[in-house]
């Protein structure tokens, strides 16, 4: 059975959707403290949260707009030679695995325009994609007090190499 979000939860729900997706900031706005408002996942990994999230923002709809944004086309354009002939153009173009739409001239400049993948959309989708499957490793740092470490480790290399 759904659950209904609390009053605290829909405010912050509500202000998040507004302020562009801070879930920090609408959660202290929602009243939430502020050690709480650090922990972002006290709203996100909510049964209510997810309810929400599943009535507004449903897969079937989040996977169109990714296959979307996949599939999208950026406009390029080149010069090339104006003698050439349009389906010559048109071989060369399409031999790269891109889409020619036309070739323009006027006296001694030709250009040819055609569609390639946009690369940025797709890095885009490709990166959320990995991320919402939790493909990524999770991020770590490593910090390291080389100050003490590297005099034991010159000194070792120095009696190493006297013996």
């Amino acid at each position: 059975m759904p659950r209904k979000p609390s009053i605290k939860q829909a405010k912050a729900i509500a202000i998040a959707a507004e302020n562009g997706g801070n879930i920090s900031r609408a959660m202290r706005e929602a009243g939430y403290s502020p050690m709480t408002a650090k922990n972002p996942d006290k709203l996100t990994k909510s049964r209510a949260f997810q309810e929400v999230l599943d009535k507004f923002l449903p897969e079937d709809l989040l996977g169109q707009a990714h296959a979307a944004l996949l599939g999208l086309k950026e406009l390029k354009q080149t010069p090339f030679f104006y003698k050439l002939p349009d389906d010559q153009v048109r071989a060369i173009v399409e031999s790269q695995g891109f889409t020619f739409i036309s070739a323009k001239r006027f006296m001694t400049n030709a250009y040819v325009y055609f569609t390639v993948p946009d690369g940025n959309a797709m890095k885009s989708a490709l990166d959320m994609a990995y991320k919402l499957r939790g493909s990524y490793a999770p991020e770590k740092s490593v910090n390291l007090n080389l100050t003490k470490t590297i005099p034991a480790v010159i000194q070792q290399l120095e009696e190493d190499a006297g013996t």
